[in-house]
């Protein structure tokens, strides 16, 4: 988004071919959790920092409704991705508290 805001401008290439190469390690379930975690604690910043959040602030009062429902939606418990998303839960915070744990 920076990129873009100080006038660079974004292409689409559909013969351009990209090879990823990751280790094996960013495959197992741990380690997506960490990252989900990571990124559900970051993007609403990063909207808010360029000012492009089209979402009103939730109430305080509701994030732990919001997270009983989550779990029980997605089955924390149940599978890798469950519990992956139950890990990007523990990242909402109360409005104003954004500190690491």
């Amino acid at each position: 988004m920076a990129l873009i805001e100080s006038g660079w401008s974004v292409g689409y290439f559909p013969k351009l071919s990209l090879q990823h190469l990751i280790p094996s390690s960013r495959l197992e379930t741990g380690y997506i959790g960490r990252l989900n975690r990571a990124i559900q604690r970051s993007w609403v910043q990063v909207l808010d920092l360029h000012g492009a959040n089209p979402w009103k602030p939730i109430a305080a009062w509701t994030v732990p409704l919001r997270k009983a429902k989550a779990y029980f939606k997605y089955g924390a418990w149940r599978s890798p991705r469950g519990q992956s998303v139950g890990r990007g839960l523990r990242a909402f915070r109360r409005p104003g508290n954004l500190s690491r744990r």
